[in-house]
């Protein structure tokens, strides 16, 4: 199983109401669709005043996730970025993790 992860730090507490909002509403269903088993919305709890979001995703396997990497994500990360741009004072980062216990593909 592959987890793949977008992490957002906002400087607005309303940009990252609207971009959990929207991921909720619509883009974990769009990268179900396109080839993830589940998604979900994580808000930060830390008392640093970082304003944190991140969208998890589950692929079965590595090829499931490439797959996606090469027909869904570049539609839907533009989609996102228009919706969501940098200039709306938030950084993205992306990660791609897979249990320990599991051979590599």
């Amino acid at each position: 199983m592959i987890t793949y992860i977008v992490s957002a730090e906002f400087e607005s507490a309303h940009v990252m109401k609207e971009w959990c909002a929207w991921l909720k509403r619509e883009h974990i269903k769009d990268v179900c669709k396109a080839g993830a088993d589940s998604g979900q919305c994580l808000t930060s709890v830390d008392t640093n005043n970082v304003l944190c979001a991140q969208a998890h995703y589950t692929f079965s396997d590595h090829e499931a996730f490439e797959n996606y990497l090469q027909h869904g994500a570049p539609k839907l990360r533009k989609e996102g970025l228009k919706l969501f741009p940098l200039s709306l004072g938030i950084n993205y980062q992306r990660f791609v993790m897979q249990a320990n216990d599991e051979k590599n593909s």
